[in-house]
């Protein structure tokens, strides 16, 4: 593992290196997700600290901890709330999904097209994003996206490499991780949490208000606890 991994660090700083020689800008497509977090720690090592993060239905206490993980990091977060509460209200299809084709919509507007709005507002020419095939699809490591360059340095990583890096350069476990939800869909807002896992919507609500009060069925207008 370790020689593996060392290997992943060396060549992630050698394509860092190509991708900034393409662009003049580039911005941090930062969650507070463990991917997110490793990339934005190589990419500070070359001197970019710049990102953008969608915190929109984020539990209260991720939401804390997410911004304490950037500041520990050096890291300059523009923290976006560009989906409230009548946008997922208009969109109760998202809450707690299970179907992928709904998952992957619901994502793109949140990531995609905050950092494509944000880093087009504030004249970026390259996005730089923790994605990695394992998880994601990602054509390549480097390309363009219209008028933006989308770069994906640790797309080779796999699961276990993002942990032993996250050790290797003492970066605390984010708190999403030390609960249910985290352990069963990782980082995302928190109807990211697919109701099948948890035993159907109700549970779904019932866990989600545990870990944040605020967070209930009324407040977003919606039977969506007791039907599919």
């Amino acid at each position: 593992m370790t020689a593996d991994l060392d290997e992943l660090i060396a060549q992630a700083h050698i394509d860092i290196d190509s991708a900034l020689v393409t662009c003049s800008n580039p911005v941090l497509a930062f969650s507070g997700g463990k991917d997110s977090i490793v990339m934005a720690h190589l990419m500070a090592l070359h001197g970019i600290t710049i990102g953008a993060c969608e915190v929109s239905h984020y539990y209260e206490r991720q939401a804390a901890d997410v911004q304490n993980i950037a500041a520990n990091m050096g890291l300059t977060i523009s923290w976006e709330k560009r989906r409230d509460d009548d946008w997922l209200r208009h969109n109760p299809q998202y809450l707690f999904a299970t179907d992928s084709r709904i998952r992957l919509k619901w994502f793109a507007q949140r990531q995609h097209t905050t950092m494509r709005d944000y880093a087009t507002e504030n004249g970026h020419d390259m996005v730089v994003f923790g994605r990695r095939t394992q998880e994601n699809t990602v054509p390549h490591m480097l390309y363009k996206t219209r008028h933006l360059g989308s770069f994906h340095p640790i797309r080779a990583w796999k699961h276990e490499h993002i942990w032993a890096y996250m050790d290797k350069v003492g970066i605390p476990k984010p708190w999403i991780y030390h609960n249910v939800h985290g352990q069963l869909v990782g980082n995302g807002p928190f109807f990211n949490l697919k109701h099948k896992l948890v035993g159907g919507y109700e549970q779904a609500w019932r866990l989600a208000n545990s870990l944040d009060p605020s967070i209930t069925p009324e407040r977003f207008a919606t039977t969506r606890s007791i039907t599919e």
